[in-house]
């Protein structure tokens, strides 16, 4: 016979009471508790508690990293908001420069337009008075030579008419 089959036959069923195994059952544990007790129970417990102790550690470590961040939120936005206030001051003063630089150079521009108007008149006016005296020599011309004319023979009516005739050839003549 094998020990494994002498074995099973020593083995009773789980269901009857063994007091000399339920003894003994209570002894081993007692020992390991005792054991675990003595030698493992201090090191897990003080693991526990590092690891609670990081655990809060941590937990106070990202309040207050949380509560730093919100403060360097609150002034980034206060830096941002600054900023936007002093892009639109600035905006707004350029505006108010393009404005002013853009009546200016209207204002510039109606004065040099009214100065060549001013120009131009004058140059007009000079050229119509030089056109009003060259016009008025001319006639003065046509008239001596007429008189001339007139004076050197005798004047029919024919002789009339062609004489005014000729005056007026010569006159356009010269235009």
């Amino acid at each position: 016979m094998t020990w494994v089959t002498m074995l099973a036959e020593e083995v009773a069923p789980p269901t009857v009471f063994d007091p000399d195994l339920a003894f003994f059952t209570v002894i081993v544990f007692a020992l390991t508790f005792l054991v675990l007790w003595l030698f493992a129970w201090k090191p897990i417990a003080e693991g526990l508690d590092r690891r609670e102790k990081g655990i809060a550690d941590s937990i106070e470590q990202a309040k207050a990293d949380a509560l730093k961040a919100a403060e360097t939120l609150k002034g980034y936005e206060a830096k941002l908001s600054a900023a936007a206030d002093e892009a639109s001051r600035i905006i707004a003063q350029a505006k108010s420069e393009g404005e002013a630089d853009k009546e200016r150079i209207v204002a510039a521009a109606r004065d040099e337009a009214e100065a060549a108007k001013q120009r131009a008149l004058a140059e007009i006016e000079a050229a119509k008075e030089q056109a009003v005296r060259e016009l008025a020599r001319l006639h003065v011309d046509s008239a001596v030579s007429l008189a001339g004319s007139l004076i050197r023979k005798e004047i029919d009516g024919q002789s009339h008419q062609a004489l005014i005739q000729d005056s007026m050839t010569r006159f356009s003549g010269r235009n």
